[in-house]
Protein backbone atom coordinates (compact mmCIF):
# COMPACT_ATOMS: atom_id res chain seq x y z
CA UNK A 1 0.00 0.00 0.00
CA UNK A 2 1.30 3.38 -0.80
CA UNK A 3 2.22 5.33 2.92
CA UNK A 4 1.60 8.84 0.91
CA UNK A 5 -1.46 8.11 -0.10
CA UNK A 6 -2.75 6.47 3.12
CA UNK A 7 -2.07 9.46 4.85
CA UNK A 8 -3.46 11.97 2.35
CA UNK A 9 -6.70 9.99 0.92
CA UNK A 10 -7.96 8.08 4.22
CA UNK A 11 -5.96 8.84 7.49
CA UNK A 12 -6.72 12.47 7.43
CA UNK A 13 -9.51 13.42 5.81
CA UNK A 14 -11.39 10.74 8.21
CA UNK A 15 -9.56 12.27 11.22
CA UNK A 16 -10.37 15.61 10.09
CA UNK A 17 -14.36 14.72 9.28
CA UNK A 18 -14.00 13.49 13.08
CA UNK A 19 -12.44 16.15 14.63
CA UNK A 20 -10.02 13.42 15.50
CA UNK A 21 -6.74 14.86 13.54
CA UNK A 22 -3.78 15.63 14.75
CA UNK A 23 -0.42 14.84 13.37
CA UNK A 24 0.69 12.30 16.41
CA UNK A 25 -2.57 10.50 15.91
CA UNK A 26 -1.51 10.37 12.16
CA UNK A 27 1.75 8.76 12.69
CA UNK A 28 0.63 6.54 15.05
CA UNK A 29 -2.05 5.05 12.63
CA UNK A 30 0.18 4.46 10.20
CA UNK A 31 3.07 2.82 12.84
CA UNK A 32 -0.04 0.73 13.73
CA UNK A 33 -0.68 -0.04 10.07
CA UNK A 34 2.75 -0.53 9.43
CA UNK A 35 3.22 -3.47 11.54
CA UNK A 36 0.72 -4.61 12.08
CA UNK A 37 -0.55 -5.20 8.23
CA UNK A 38 2.89 -5.13 7.07
CA UNK A 39 2.03 -2.11 5.61
CA UNK A 40 -0.77 -2.86 4.34
CA UNK A 41 -0.50 -6.08 3.12
CA UNK A 42 -2.92 -7.81 4.51
CA UNK A 43 -6.43 -6.88 5.44
CA UNK A 44 -7.17 -9.88 7.60
CA UNK A 45 -5.01 -12.16 10.04
CA UNK A 46 -3.35 -14.92 8.93
CA UNK A 47 -4.18 -16.78 11.68
CA UNK A 48 -6.95 -15.25 13.84
CA UNK A 49 -9.47 -12.57 14.23
CA UNK A 50 -7.73 -9.48 13.53
CA UNK A 51 -9.25 -7.20 10.58
CA UNK A 52 -7.91 -4.30 8.29
CA UNK A 53 -4.78 -2.27 8.24
CA UNK A 54 -4.68 -1.96 11.79
CA UNK A 55 -5.49 -5.54 12.76
CA UNK A 56 -8.37 -4.94 15.42
CA UNK A 57 -10.13 -7.78 16.42
CA UNK A 58 -14.02 -8.23 16.38
CA UNK A 59 -13.80 -8.15 20.08
CA UNK A 60 -12.40 -4.82 20.60
CA UNK A 61 -14.35 -3.30 17.54
CA UNK A 62 -18.02 -4.44 19.43
CA UNK A 63 -16.32 -2.92 22.67
CA UNK A 64 -15.72 0.42 21.25
CA UNK A 65 -19.03 0.56 19.57
CA UNK A 66 -20.90 -0.20 22.70
CA UNK A 67 -18.38 2.29 24.77
CA UNK A 68 -18.93 5.05 22.33
CA UNK A 69 -22.78 4.42 22.46
CA UNK A 70 -22.49 5.08 26.04
CA UNK A 71 -19.67 7.67 26.56
CA UNK A 72 -19.58 9.27 23.24
CA UNK A 73 -22.42 9.54 21.45
CA UNK A 74 -22.04 12.43 19.38
CA UNK A 75 -18.90 10.47 18.57
CA UNK A 76 -20.60 7.07 17.56
CA UNK A 77 -23.12 8.91 15.30
CA UNK A 78 -20.01 10.69 13.28
CA UNK A 79 -18.07 7.48 13.19
CA UNK A 80 -20.82 5.38 12.39
CA UNK A 81 -22.34 7.29 9.63
CA UNK A 82 -19.32 6.44 7.79
CA UNK A 83 -21.06 2.79 6.86
CA UNK A 84 -23.62 1.52 6.31
CA UNK A 85 -22.48 -2.00 8.38
CA UNK A 86 -21.22 -1.69 11.50
CA UNK A 87 -19.80 -5.21 11.56
CA UNK A 88 -16.36 -5.73 12.80
CA UNK A 89 -15.05 -7.09 8.87
CA UNK A 90 -15.87 -4.00 7.52
CA UNK A 91 -12.98 -2.80 8.68
CA UNK A 92 -11.16 -5.28 5.80
CA UNK A 93 -12.73 -3.52 2.79
CA UNK A 94 -13.14 0.66 4.35
CA UNK A 95 -10.12 2.17 5.22
CA UNK A 96 -12.02 4.81 6.23
CA UNK A 97 -14.21 2.80 8.57
CA UNK A 98 -10.99 1.21 9.93
CA UNK A 99 -9.22 4.41 10.93
CA UNK A 100 -12.21 5.68 12.77
CA UNK A 101 -12.03 2.76 14.87
CA UNK A 102 -8.41 3.01 15.24
CA UNK A 103 -8.39 6.01 16.04
CA UNK A 104 -11.32 5.76 19.02
CA UNK A 105 -9.51 2.99 20.38
CA UNK A 106 -7.15 5.11 22.11
CA UNK A 107 -9.66 8.00 23.20
CA UNK A 108 -10.15 5.46 26.04
CA UNK A 109 -6.46 6.47 27.33
CA UNK A 110 -5.93 9.54 29.89
CA UNK A 111 -2.35 10.53 28.27
CA UNK A 112 -1.83 12.52 25.57
CA UNK A 113 -0.55 10.48 22.34
CA UNK A 114 3.06 11.23 22.15
CA UNK A 115 4.61 13.90 19.83
CA UNK A 116 4.52 13.27 16.35
CA UNK A 117 8.42 13.59 16.13
CA UNK A 118 9.15 10.91 18.83
CA UNK A 119 8.86 8.07 16.84
CA UNK A 120 10.48 6.12 19.85
CA UNK A 121 7.52 7.39 22.55
CA UNK A 122 5.26 6.22 19.40
CA UNK A 123 6.76 2.91 19.16
CA UNK A 124 6.29 2.75 23.13
CA UNK A 125 2.89 4.28 23.04
CA UNK A 126 1.97 1.50 20.65
CA UNK A 127 3.10 -1.90 21.80
CA UNK A 128 1.74 -0.35 25.78
CA UNK A 129 -1.73 0.25 24.66
CA UNK A 130 -2.06 -1.24 21.24
CA UNK A 131 -0.44 -4.48 21.43
CA UNK A 132 -0.30 -4.44 25.12
CA UNK A 133 2.00 -7.10 27.26
CA UNK A 134 0.88 -9.65 25.84
CA UNK A 135 1.40 -9.39 22.53
CA UNK A 136 4.64 -10.50 20.71
CA UNK A 137 5.66 -7.49 19.21
CA UNK A 138 8.44 -4.84 21.07
CA UNK A 139 8.40 -1.14 20.14
CA UNK A 140 11.40 -1.85 18.55
CA UNK A 141 9.20 -3.88 16.00
CA UNK A 142 7.00 -1.04 15.72
CA UNK A 143 9.24 1.59 15.07
CA UNK A 144 11.25 -0.50 12.50
CA UNK A 145 8.18 -1.11 10.38
CA UNK A 146 7.39 3.18 10.44
CA UNK A 147 10.87 4.06 9.38
CA UNK A 148 10.92 1.52 6.56
CA UNK A 149 7.23 2.38 5.28
CA UNK A 150 8.64 4.85 2.32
Amino acid sequence: MDKKQLITRVIEPTLKQLGLYSEAAVNLLVMIAAHESVKGTYIAQLVGPARGIYQMEKATHDFLVGWMMTKKKDLAKSVLSLVVDKEADTMMYDLRYATAMARVFFLRFPEELPASTDVDAMAAYAKRRWNTSAGKATPADYKQAYLSWK
